[in-house]
């Protein structure tokens, strides 16, 4: 597993060399969940692609530990709900829409 680094040598990196820190920072990633239990590594690997299509908006590191932190937030939100509630969130559906009738619709409406 690769070492994380002390945090006076990940500044340099940030300031000196952000690519090889966001590499660090993606194989740090991959390690993680690889290490995981075998069957969340695909709920991993989705969430992780989220978060890095959320990152990849952000213009500044400010911006993306902002970011970060409000989608840590929720995700903990989340939890402090299933585990304070589970009926109440297993009773929560989404709706589903048929695209094909809206497109129908919206054809016949022109």
């Amino acid at each position: 597993m690769t070492q994380l680094p002390d945090f006076d040598t990940l500044m340099a990196l940030a300031k000196h060399d952000p690519e090889q820190l966001e590499t660090l920072r993606q194989q740090l990633i991959a390690q993680t969940i690889q290490r995981s239990c075998t069957d969340k590594q695909g709920q991993l690997r989705a969430l992780q692609h989220h978060v890095d299509q959320q990152l990849s908006r952000c213009n500044t590191p400010y911006q993306r530990m902002i970011t970060a932190a409000s989608l840590m937030h929720d995700r903990l939100h989340t939890l402090a709900q299933v585990l304070n509630d589970p009926d109440a969130f297993r009773q929560q559906q989404a709706q589903v829409v048929d695209i094909s009738s809206l497109k129908a619709r919206k054809n016949h409406d022109k």
